[in-house]
């Protein structure tokens, strides 16, 4: 119809013809994960007819595949699984999983089978064309597997009455989804998938809806950018503005992109003095290190900021506006304002918090007390805090941070390429991990020393907008696909195992608008921009997520483990595949 993204089809078969439409998507098997475990025991399913039919392609290992969209955090999803061809000869079998629990055919007696909180339960055969039936309540947790429409186990999701034995599965992470698995016996195992794209066998459970983007809940964020935005811009040593943003920021990291250069951070909490507005988490120094006063500063401005010039003669622009020079600045929202007093914690902070972003600047100063607390504002606990004395009291000390991914009583540096550190102990007492009020620094120079002062950046996962989480590495060019439900604007990924030695590595979708993504900025040393030509510290941001397309080791060496936080530019609701 004309002014309209939707078309009728004709002259297609039944089985051709899909719902999907430019404003509604559905779950497909996903062809960029096929070892989620890192394990080297999967190999890659053969995906086909649209990205629906799981044919297993093995007799060794194990194929996997999984959807593409994962369960939201609430709601009633319904899945069908057409049994195309059942194969339990030699080593044969398949399985459709959910949470760990699963119903497969397998090659050894009792054959056919589904786990449940009681243990492995017997079932009957289950035969070529079989239609399984699937369907989660998230908001009890309840699994339900059915056969032709027919539940097990006296199940009913239409009642809510469980399974006996039940299944039953927590989501509120938002990491549980459908996937299968499989190999071959003496012929393929083959399932073709129906998330709703095409006419369901059985009419779905009373109130379950088919997982598509139509129904997926609305994100409370639904524009990355009116929260998180990137400026590139060239200098021009004279008092400009740069701007462009759909909000003006409260957190300004801005890096010189040509040359080896300090990452400063500038932000409206703990003002805009000229000589002490600037931190540089390549180094340890303090407020006050790198002078404003003499080579530029920073003020807000709508939509950006504006640089102003220092008392250096010949040098007033040189910090991050010299003639010519190409920088990027990297832009966060807190609450607008310079903070309000926060008495959640023992220790009253000066707080700016967008608790709809996750996002909060947190100003203190230390009592020396390892039990004191600190508030955040947040609502909820934060996933990642990063904290940096900013005087000089006691010498320098180190960026310290803290990510919900790494093992308790450990913690990173910012401005190191060192993994997890486990001295000084505690620096973040695991005793007493962050709540949805306030967050425990010890008693360490760097965190809360008597009379020290301090800055904290918090954030917390926003579903749709923000993700921290971790993964293994592969040392594979087919390397790791990490699901973050959004469109990624903005990743920074770093080691955390204590054998490594690699940099705080930061990709974004301003200086790469398409994949795949070469160009990347470290956030803890003064190297340049780096553009990789030769193809092993790249990346893809995809619809839904990110996955890596390189075995540096930077990303995604086999033998390490890294933690990751994102930023989005959509939601995977409104996003556009890539």
């Amino acid at each position: 119809a004309a002014g309209s993204n939707d078309y009728t089809e004709s002259g297609f078969a039944t089985n051709d013809s899909f719902k999907d439409t430019p404003t509604n998507n559905f779950p497909v098997l996903n062809p960029l994960n096929n070892d989620p475990y890192d394990s080297n025991s999967y190999t890659p399913a053969t995906i086909s007819n649209g990205n629906l039919q799981f044919t297993s392609n093995t007799t060794s290992l194990s194929n996997y595949a999984e959807s593409s969209i994962y369960f939201p955090t609430s709601g009633k999803w319904y899945v069908e699984v057409t049994a195309s061809n059942v194969n339990i000869a030699s080593s044969g079998y398949a399985e459709i999983n959910i949470a760990g629990y699963y119903l497969w055919w397998y090659y050894s007696s009792p054959y056919y089978q589904l786990t449940t909180d009681g243990g492995a339960q017997t079932i009957g055969a289950i035969s070529n064309n079989d239609v399984i039936q699937v369907a989660y309540d998230v908001g009890s947790g309840k699994i339900w597997y059915g056969k032709n429409n027919t539940w097990y186990l006296s199940g009913n999701p239409s009642d809510g009455t469980a399974m006996s034995p039940a299944q039953s599965a927590s989501n509120t992470d938002g990491s549980v989804k459908l996937h299968l698995k499989g190999r071959s016996g003496s012929a393929a195992n083959i399932l073709h998938v129906n998330f709703g794209q095409q006419d369901f066998t059985h009419t779905p459970p009373t109130g379950f809806k088919a997982l598509c983007t139509k129904n997926l809940p609305e994100p409370t964020i639904t524009k990355g950018t009116d929260h998180f935005g990137t400026l590139l811009y060239t200098g021009s040593a004279s008092a400009q503005v740069v701007n462009g943003l759909d909000f003006t920021p409260d957190l300004w990291v801005n890096k010189y992109r040509e040359g080896n250069s300090h990452v400063l951070w500038i932000d409206r909490v703990r003002g805009f003095n000229a000589q002490t507005q600037m931190l540089t988490s390549i180094y340890t120094s303090p407020e006050g290190g790198e002078r404003g006063d003499l080579y530029g500063y920073l003020i807000s401005a709508a939509g950006g900021f504006q640089h102003q010039p220092g008392s250096s003669s010949g040098n007033e622009y040189a910090q991050m506006n010299s003639s010519g020079a190409k920088f990027l600045t990297w832009c966060w929202l807190a609450d607008g304002t310079s903070g309000s007093s926060n008495d959640d914690g023992d220790i009253t902070s000066t707080v700016s918090a967008n608790t709809s972003a996750g996002f909060s600047i947190v100003k203190y100063t230390g009592t020396g007390t390892d039990s004191d607390t600190v508030g955040h504002g947040l609502g909820v606990a934060p996933q990642l805090i990063i904290i940096k004395r900013r005087d000089d009291g006691s010498g320098n000390t180190n960026w310290r941070v803290w990510h919900t991914g790494i093992p308790a009583n450990t913690h990173l540096e910012l401005n190191s390429t060192s993994g997890q550190q486990t001295s000084p102990a505690g620096i973040f007492d695991s005793s007493t991990p962050p709540t949805s009020t306030v967050f425990r620094p010890n008693d360490h120079v760097s965190v809360n020393a008597s009379g020290g002062t301090y800055v904290a950046y918090c954030w917390s996962e926003v579903a749709g907008y923000s993700s921290f989480g971790t993964y293994a590495g592969n040392g594979s060019t087919d390397g790791p696909f990490i699901y973050t439900g959004f469109k990624p604007a903005w990743l920074c990924v770093k080691h955390y195992n204590s054998s490594g030695s690699e940099q705080w590595q930061v990709f974004d979708n301003v200086r790469d608008t398409d994949n795949v993504n070469v160009t990347s900025t470290t956030l803890g040393s003064n190297q340049q921009e780096g553009v990789d030509t030769g193809g092993d510290k790249i990346v893809d941001f995809l619809s839904n997520g990110f996955k890596f397309k390189g075995g540096d080791g930077v990303l995604n060496d086999g033998s390490l483990n890294y933690i990751y936080w994102a930023f989005a530019e959509t939601p995977f609701k409104y996003a556009n595949a890539e």
